[in-house]
């Protein structure tokens, strides 16, 4: 959960929820399966979006009254970084992909090695990847 300008934006894992902080009052309750992507993990917040990242990728929904913006599909994964507008994701067999949550969730994916590590740049725009003895320099944003 998180605050958004006096509403606190709150998920069960099966919805959305806006609810006032003053008067406990819910402003709106939204299906996450409204996004395409399962059920929420976990909730980010970006500009005037709620960013759902699914058992099955990632969607967003306007904060103002829990429409749904956009959406993509990917596998079940982690959040390991999220800078900017770029959120980046890995699978327990160390392939990643990178989301840009203000286009429409549009991402890429790179499938790499089991053990590989990544990381992202301090300015979001590139992600290394690790495989033993190679290191790749990969794009963030698709």
């Amino acid at each position: 959960m998180y605050l958004n300008e006096g509403n606190l934006i709150v998920c069960s894992g099966k919805a959305l929820y806006s609810m006032n902080v003053q008067t406990g009052d819910v402003n709106y309750e939204v299906d996450v399966k409204n996004g395409g992507v399962g059920d929420a993990v976990r909730i980010l917040d970006y500009d005037d979006m709620i960013v759902v990242v699914g058992e099955k990728g990632v969607s967003t929904f306007k904060v103002k009254d829990g429409g749904f913006v956009g959406g993509s599909k990917y596998k079940r994964a982690s959040v390991v970084e999220y800078f900017d507008k770029t959120l980046i994701l890995e699978t327990a067999k160390n392939d990643i992909a990178a989301f840009d949550v203000s286009d429409n969730c549009k991402h890429w994916a790179f499938n790499a090695r089991k053990g590989a590590a990544n990381s992202l740049t301090t300015d979001g725009a590139y992600v290394y990847v690790y495989e033993k003895k190679t290191v790749s320099k990969l794009k963030s944003r698709p």
